[in-house]
């Protein structure tokens, strides 16, 4: 086989992966970004019943990354069409109500098993790996999910809806004798959602 060859297959893969359903992206912070939409393969706005997905990356190498439970790890916010936030639910208010806690209380929520209040479908893993960049997994294929937009606030009437979603997590780097961690803060992610009128 040759180059041209491996190549031409690489460029028909990365074609070949669809994007997830209406993905944003932050800033990156230290070469690790988040990306956040939902599960598919259209670049279409996120359904309100659609659960959400979201995976850091990395352009330049790979970075472990440690999850905090969701009040102490997620900030949520939505606004419709008029500008107007949207009221959350029960759920919704949980996700970062301990935002600004100390570090000590931060990384108590990074143990397994012991993050607070639901959240997080799968509880159990609380570490993601930040490799490579979105451009070669935009289906964010292995990413975690969340609960669906009509979960987290009271979306009450048919419309389209921006969604802001803003995560902290803690960095793991592993020294020679130990392992240390730092907080790593994305920027904000801003995706459309849609609730289509009842028939």
């Amino acid at each position: 086989m040759t180059k041209t060859t491996l190549m031409l297959g690489f460029l028909l893969l990365l074609v070949a992966v669809p994007a997830a359903i209406g993905t944003g992206l932050s800033a990156a912070t230290n070469g690790v970004y988040l990306a956040v939409g939902a599960p598919g393969s259209t670049n279409e706005p996120v359904r309100f019943d659609a659960e959400l997905i979201f995976l850091p990356f990395c352009d330049t190498g790979q970075v472990e990354l440690n999850l905090s439970s969701p009040p102490y790890g997620i900030k949520i916010r939505m606004w419709g069409a008029d500008g107007q936030d949207v009221p959350k639910t029960a759920l919704g208010k949980t996700f970062g109500s301990k935002w600004d806690s100390t570090w000590d209380s931060f990384q108590d929520s990074l143990v397994e098993g012991k993050g607070e209040g639901p959240g997080y479908h799968d509880r159990r893993r609380t570490g993601v790996s930040a490799w490579g960049p979105f451009t070669n997994n935009p289906g964010l294929g292995g990413g975690k999910l969340l609960p669906a937009p009509k979960d987290l606030f009271r979306m009450d009437k048919p419309g389209v809806y921006t969604l802001e979603i803003q995560m902290q997590m803690a960095r793991v780097n592993m020294g020679t004798n130990q392992l240390t961690r730092r907080l790593v803060r994305f920027s904000p992610v801003r995706i459309t959602v849609v609730k289509p009128p009842t028939n």
